[in-house]
């Protein structure tokens, strides 16, 4: 934790801000270790203080090896003070994280500091995220061996003719007693997700608003996305795209099932998802670039007569590959084509071919990667083929 306080210590102080207000829930467990309501006070060159408005019990034990000077904060109008006492009496320029922060809340506080002007360190804080270290790898290992088990459940779950929400129930089921946690957080405004979408046969085309290639029809209006009710038939592929998540880091993956066999064109482009993946062992490491590896995967698609499908249809195709995952599920970087951001060691990125077909459904593979100096290290070992469905 300190390494990480000293590193947004320092790119506060390059942001020319006096002081920094942490108050995202992620970001406050990524610097301390604990989620509490408050504020995490950095002032560059002093002691961070951690000033609790609910959680304080909690906060001093969970947050006890962050470095971090713990205390009550019963209003957040003591706040100017106890930045004062730090040494700042003035402050002109003060970071806030505006990628996040509520208008409304990003208001009160300039209230208090009514010289200062509002920078951004939501920005640096996605930055400093977006390198994972050995215990973040670690652990999204470990949930990613829950997402194995999440996999396995889809098939020990499977019987013919089953409806598609009952198999979702199922596996959710199994997938909280493998040690979801049953949060999955995500980054952008409204970006909501339960544990996953199970979509079989046509309900993998069904459009919606999700932010990815598929979405499915929900069980209502007001959720809509995720498994809805239909029965699944002999050749309807099943794809299960479940972000599992475990002592609060994330797994995201994709296996496509099928009881039956899938039509030629399914099985077509289920091929091109696997190829998407060969040619990530060469481009997909320190030394290549996002664009590189976002435009090698389209073209793939088009050089196989199939992009108008690939990662959605029509207007709702999206137009990344994959994206980082971490804490949150749309962590940095994200992988299009226009960025201009090179690959580090220490990004760990869930990469998603995926093709749709109105009609017929979707097919994809989505592996978890620890990006490397060499070929990418996927963090879990599961089959990447088209798994068959039993039962008779």
């Amino acid at each position: 934790m300190t390494k990480r306080l000293a590193a947004l210590a320092a790119a506060v102080a390059e942001l020319g801000c006096e002081v920094a207000l942490i108050s995202g829930m992620v970001n406050m467990y990524y610097l301390t270790g604990t989620i509490q309501t408050g504020f995490l006070v950095l002032v560059p060159g002093q002691r961070p203080l951690l000033a609790v408005r609910k959680g304080l019990q909690r906060a001093e034990k969970e947050a006890a090896e962050a470095g971090v000077e713990i205390v009550a904060l019963a209003n957040p109008k003591d706040l100017p003070s106890m930045i004062a006492a730090r040494g700042v009496a003035q402050v002109s320029r003060i970071g806030l994280e505006l990628d996040r922060l509520p208008y409304q809340s990003a208001l009160r506080l300039l209230t208090l500091f009514p010289s200062a002007r509002p920078v951004d360190v939501g920005g640096a804080l996605r930055r400093l995220r977006m390198l994972k270290d050995r215990f973040e790898v670690a652990a999204i290992r470990r949930t990613g061996e829950v997402w194995v088990k999440t996999m396995d459940a889809v098939l020990q779950s499977f019987e013919p003719g089953i409806d598609e929400y009952e198999l979702t129930l199922r596996v959710e089921s199994a997938s909280r007693q493998a040690g979801h946690q049953g949060l999955v957080r995500t980054h952008a405004l409204d970006f909501e997700i339960f544990l996953g979408h199970l979509l079989s046969g046509p309900h993998g085309a069904v459009p919606t608003r999700f932010d990815g290639p598929t979405g499915g029809p929900g069980v209502h209006p007001a959720t809509a996305q995720g498994a809805g009710h239909r029965p699944i038939g002999p050749g309807d592929p099943v794809l299960a795209d479940y972000a599992c998540a475990q002592d609060g880091y994330i797994y995201d993956g994709t296996r496509t099932f099928v009881h039956g066999a899938l039509g030629s064109r399914l099985q077509r482009a289920y091929d091109v998802c696997r190829t998407v993946h060969e040619m990530l062992q060469t481009k997909l490491r320190v030394g290549g670039t996002v664009a590189e590896v976002t435009t090698s995967a389209f073209d793939l698609a088009e050089a196989a007569g199939l992009e108008d499908h690939f990662m959605g249809y029509g207007v709702d195709r999206v137009r990344f590959l994959g994206h980082g995952v971490g804490l949150e599920l749309d962590e940095l970087p994200v992988l299009v084509a226009g960025s201009t951001q090179a690959l580090e060691a220490g990004m760990v990125i869930a990469v998603e071919p995926k093709f749709v077909f109105p009609g017929e459904g979707a097919v994809g593979l989505e592996t978890t990667y620890l990006v490397g100096e060499g070929p990418p290290e996927a963090l879990v070992d599961y089959p990447d083929g088209v798994i068959a469905l039993g039962g008779a």
